[in-house]
């Protein structure tokens, strides 16, 4: 799992805009752009609606966003609790 492309999802989904994501991340709009998109063709899934004024996640971005965040916690968790919560993890 590549971190870059998703800490550039979270970004414009918390933020609603490629632009105000990629100036909060310090980085061009056209590379976050790249970055998302290429995530997106790997998945072979669209995870962000563009369709409005704002962008936001669709139902699989949504869901994925949470799938992540999920294991983000859980790994951090389990490297700082040991080798016996690693196994619930």
């Amino acid at each position: 799992m590549l971190v870059r492309p998703l800490r550039y999802l979270k970004a414009v989904a918390d933020h609603g805009s490629f632009t105000r994501a990629a100036a909060a991340l310090h980085v061009s709009q056209p590379a976050l752009s790249q970055q998302i998109r290429e995530l997106e063709e790997r998945m072979g899934v669209q995870l962000l609606d563009r369709s409005g004024r704002t962008v936001r996640p669709t139902d699989v971005g949504e869901a994925y966003l949470r799938h992540v965040q999920r294991r983000w916690a859980c790994s951090v968790g389990c490297s700082s609790a040991g080798a016996a919560t690693a196994a619930l993890c």
